[in-house]
């Protein structure tokens, strides 16, 4: 027996009339009446009484009858929660990013989106560095957008299972005071940097080994390191008080107010957007596409 054989017993219960509830039911009155039959010789039970004029129902019909309309009651409510999940799990997001990606107004940008799709819910998560690749790749089923640097997701940007776009070019530079004077340059070599104080990331951090990365001939420790911090608000208070000048993106000299100056031989550490392959959430296509058009022109 089925849900759609209780919804039969209960709608002859309820209108006691073969006709009428073959009409609610949008089913013919012979299939109604097999379908009854069949029922009770399952049931071995008699549910019904029939009359030429009437159809009620036995002492043992009540019973059953009675049952099945809370079943059918039950059921509905598990179909509605279930539709109501479906329905909340589409328009669902969780979005990953580092917490460096500030600087690119990614936060403005998700505050954005969500003005213009306020019913949907985004669990947003900020990933340490070294977190990065292994929950891109171990938990690519479970995120739906993620928005990092080339040097932090280099390792997946060619992997099958991702579909991956470079979002915005951003050169790395010199990051500097508007009167400094580098600002007068039109470029700046690594030469030009051994005459100055630089503020830096810590050696032993990311930042310091994403420049590494960035510039893999050069040996930075000939740099005149001022300070080392992992914190870009430190580095750029030192930067704001002219004490020196610090290397990083063209975005993060945007944010801060300062001038920035292109390397002789320039390089990028650019933002890239991805996805998991084959993934077909609408919400999720309409961020990916939000974002892009975000930073067309940006």
């Amino acid at each position: 027996m089925d849900i759609a054989q209780l919804r039969y017993i209960s709608a002859i219960y309820k209108y006691r009339n073969l006709t009428k509830a073959a009409s609610v039911l949008h089913v013919t009155q012979p299939l109604l009446s097999q379908q009854l039959r069949t029922i009770e010789k399952e049931l071995g039970l008699s549910l019904f009484e029939r009359t030429t004029r009437s159809i009620n129902p036995t002492p043992e019909g009540v019973l059953f009858c009675t049952q099945a309309q809370n079943v059918e009651e039950e059921y509905d409510k598990l179909v509605r929660l279930a539709n109501q999940q479906r329905i909340k799990d589409a328009n669902a997001l969780r979005m990953l990013s580092s917490a460096r990606l500030r600087a690119i107004e990614l936060p403005r940008a998700i505050s954005d989106f969500y003005s213009i799709h306020d019913s949907i819910s985004i669990r947003h998560q900020d990933l340490d560095a070294e977190d990065i690749s292994g929950t891109l790749m171990d938990e690519i089923e479970r995120w739906d957008i993620a928005v990092f640097r080339e040097t932090e997701c280099h390792q997946v940007l060619n992997s099958q299972g991702f579909e991956c776009r470079k979002l915005l070019a951003d050169p790395v530079e010199v990051l500097c005071h508007d009167s400094h004077p580098l600002t007068r340059q039109s470029s700046v070599s690594y030469d030009d940097l051994l005459n100055y104080k630089i503020v830096c990331g810590d050696p032993d951090g990311y930042f310091y080994q994403e420049l590494a990365s960035v510039f893999p001939e050069l040996d930075l420790s000939r740099l005149n390191m001022l300070l080392f911090s992992n914190s870009h608000d430190v580095m750029a208070e030192m930067v704001r008080n002219g004490q020196a000048v610090s290397i990083g993106n063209r975005s993060l000299a945007r944010y801060y107010g300062f001038s920035s100056v292109p390397f002789s031989e320039p390089r990028s550490n650019d933002v890239y957007l991805l996805r998991s392959a084959g993934n077909t959430k609408k919400i999720q296509k309409d961020l990916w596409n939000y974002l892009i058009d975000f930073y067309k022109d940006w």
